[in-house]
């Protein structure tokens, strides 16, 4: 039941909101003014997100906001179990951010526009020369005071292990110069991946943790070793406490 009801909400509000999201988001980017956009669009979305997470019945459990500042610009990054961790997060953070993903959402239908508008990036690995193109988007995003979120394993788990991080997303902080919040995730996968796709209850910790200073890193790759490291850590901890 849950599972019907998680993508009826999905389609219902997406065919519901879509006219006027879009005229709303385009009229501030044709004034030149993104991040209005990107509030314009928070401001419905914020709903459907908090719905979605609802739906899931996730028993959440988020700390470490008093490390973020409202006022800043963050690149977050998080470990990726679960088709649920865009929800959760921008529903637990109180600062709203876009999220770097795999090209093929921005073919979804009125959710690839919405999207786009929002100032999600749409990372193409396969394919070097559009990567470079979405890192240079990412960084104008960053740039112009709206955060980002990225998940550098490339991919879910689907479970408590977790993937090598990959640096390639991560030159966004490094270009851009702002601060990197890293987060964890922990039980995510038991709200669907591990039901075989169906949508069930579960318990799940977001914990966002001290932001590193992108300044102090002369390149990616050293920032993304540090990060694997610091979340896996945390992640493992948190894991062995839950036991």
């Amino acid at each position: 039941m849950r599972t019907l009801k998680m993508y009826a909400t999905i389609a219902t509000n997406l065919i519901k909101w879509n006219k006027k999201i879009t005229k709303n988001a385009l009229k501030f980017h044709n004034r030149g003014n993104p991040l209005r956009a990107y509030q314009s669009i928070d401001d419905t979305v914020i709903f459907f997100m908090n719905k979605i997470v609802e739906i899931s019945g996730a028993r959440v459990k988020a700390t470490g906001f008093e490390t973020l500042d409202k006022d800043e610009t963050y690149l977050f990054v998080s470990n990726h179990q679960s088709n649920f961790d865009i929800p959760l997060l921008y529903t637990y953070s109180p600062i709203k951010m876009a999220f770097v993903a795999k090209q093929e959402m921005r073919k979804i239908p009125i959710m690839g526009k919405l999207m786009e508008l929002r100032g999600h990036i749409f990372m193409n690995r396969d394919n070097p020369k559009d990567a470079v193109k979405s890192i240079q988007k990412g960084i104008e995003v960053l740039k112009s005071g709206a955060s980002l979120a990225v998940f550098p394993e490339g991919s879910r788990s689907k479970g408590e292990a977790m993937g090598s991080f990959k640096p390639g997303a991560l030159r966004l902080a490094i270009k851009s110069g702002v601060k990197v919040v890293p987060v964890i995730i922990n039980g995510s996968y038991n709200l669907m991946e591990a039901n075989n796709g169906r949508v069930k209850p579960a318990d799940v910790e977001i914990k966002y943790l001290n932001p590193l200073d992108s300044k102090n890193y002369k390149d990616a790759v050293k920032l993304t070793e540090e990060l694997e490291i610091i979340i896996k850590n945390e992640l493992q901890h948190s894991q062995s406490i839950k036991e």
